[in-house]
């Protein structure tokens, strides 16, 4: 490290334990729908920090000269902050500083040590590594403004027939935004060029990060699909570093976000589970276990990558967050336009890139996701559940910077279904939630009624049984299926 290096500030972010109550036994309760999702303040009296444990967190931090800069009960956090080269000797770590691609940033080296004074109260501490998109990276590029093939909103919500009666009036749905921003010209103008009107677009800054900073057309394209395809709800775009600590920030800030109070929350980002640190990854899935306690849709984007999850580990990965067992995992497919002739449909999968899928490593089968698939790899969560458009030769129309292109990947799919669910929300009058276990359940009757249709693997093939690991259970029937979970179960 330079001279000097180890005097600059750094934010850490010490998480506490929660109760003796098993919050995972909960959240499968209430996937199962033999529970209600909690209410904020129930939540927060179940499985908020104990008082003893934030009271030891802040008088560690007073004797050991660390700056404890917010305390959040509900989300068991405590954010502090010191010199870098203090907090690497108080965790007994190296700082290391890295360079690839161009790129420069400080992490670093050897196992973090909690120390005995907060042992009984941490289990864990997320802020060392700084890499640029090391937790998370966009699953999907902006396309070309040559392609000839691509749809507006209201061209996709016909193809999947979303319920006209409802737009997402009433909801909210959560933008997670890594590393960049969005205008609100392109905004404008995307609404006024599709004559819709125009959601409210709040955008929170997390860990740091409140707008100011480069525009990013992976979060303008988020915004712009679900917006357009829930035009009644409002956009709540959650925005953090491209890091680690930033990642599971955002997420965490929109799940228990009292004030705007999301019940869809879209996720277009991820990284081959392998790569995560295993520690973090486990306090990642505890938050979206949370969200699924509290009655919030997660949809993810699964990759664009096909079996390999990303380019440095070659062998078949899946990514995560999409491989938590509390998410709605979202794959892609590819839309075929023909002149006079229905759009056909079938797995993404050409040299722009393929929908991710494949069996985790690191998650234990579902009980709701028994039979699809036989031998040993059934005893793993299986990723995608579900799927849609995400072809960049099929793609959606985004206005960024100006200008109109062309988007698409997973990371498309994702805001596809969130802005489906908030529409289910606003017919349910209350949120839908964690929906997997219920479309596995259901899947023969759903399938029979139109709100799954299931995709071939292969053109003239037929379609698949039950799950297929391009596309899941498949697309949706969006009125059919809006209508059979419009209906509390």
């Amino acid at each position: 490290m330079p001279a000097g290096a180890g005097r600059e500030p750094l934010d850490l972010t010490l998480r506490l334990r929660h109760a003796a109550v098993d919050l995972h036994a909960v959240a499968a309760a209430i996937a199962r729908g033999s529970r209600a999702p909690m209410t904020r303040r129930e939540f927060a009296a179940r499985f908020g920090a104990a008082a003893a444990d934030i009271e030891a967190v802040v008088a560690w931090a007073r004797r050991a000269g660390v700056a404890v800069v917010q305390v959040d009960r509900t989300r068991r956090s405590v954010h502090v902050r010191a010199a870098a080269g203090r907090l690497a000797r108080i965790f007994r770590v190296a700082r290391v500083r890295y360079r690839r691609d161009g790129e420069v940033w400080d992490g670093y080296d050897g196992t973090i040590s909690v120390p005995r004074a907060l042992a009984a109260s941490v289990t864990g501490v997320t802020g060392f590594d700084r890499q640029p998109g090391h937790a998370a990276r966009p699953l999907a590029a902006t396309g070309s403004p040559a392609r000839s093939v691509s749809f507006t909103p209201q061209g996709i919500a016909r193809h999947y027939g979303f319920p006209r009666r409802a737009d997402g009036s009433g909801q909210t749905i959560g933008v997670i935004a890594l590393g960049g921003a969005v205008l609100r010209s392109d905004i404008a103008a995307f609404f006024e060029e599709m004559r819709l009107p125009r959601p409210q677009v709040t955008v929170v800054g997390v860990a740091g990060r409140a707008g100011g900073h480069a525009p990013s057309g992976e979060v303008t394209g988020d915004v712009q699909t679900a917006g357009g395809l829930a035009p009644g709800a409002r956009i709540v775009v959650y925005m953090a570093p491209n890091t680690e600590r930033g990642f599971l920030e955002a997420v965490s800030h929109a799940v228990h976000d009292r004030r705007r109070a999301p019940s869809v929350i879209s996720i277009s980002w991820g990284r081959n589970e392998m790569h995560w640190v295993r520690r973090t990854l486990r306090h990642f899935d505890d938050v979206l276990a949370e969200a699924a306690a509290l009655g919030i849709s997660v949809c993810c984007s699964s990759g664009d990558t096909g079996a390999l999850a990303d380019r440095f580990d070659r062998r078949p990965r899946v990514c995560f967050p999409a491989s938590s067992r509390y998410v709605i995992a979202c794959g892609g497919t590819s839309l075929a336009r023909r002149h006079g002739l229905p759009v056909r449909e079938r797995p993404w999968a050409n040299r722009l890139g393929a929908s991710g899928g494949g069996t985790s490593a690191v998650f234990p089968r579902p009980a709701w996701q028994q039979g699809v698939a036989t031998g040993g790899v059934a005893r793993r969560r299986r990723v995608p559940d579900v799927a849609a458009n995400a072809d960049p030769d099929s793609g959606y129309r985004v206005c960024f910077e100006g200008r109109w292109v062309v988007g698409a990947g997973t990371s498309a799919s994702a805001p596809v279904w969130a802005g489906l669910l908030a529409r289910v929300n606003q017919m349910r009058g209350t949120p839908a939630g964690l929906v997997t276990p219920l479309l596995y359940r259901r899947y023969r009757a759903l399938v029979a009624g139109g709100a799954i249709r299931p995709i071939a693997d292969r053109p003239g093939a037929g379609a698949p049984a039950r799950w297929s690991v391009h596309t899941g259970l498949g697309v949706p029937g969006g009125a059919r299926l809006a209508s059979a979970l419009a209906r509390p179960v």
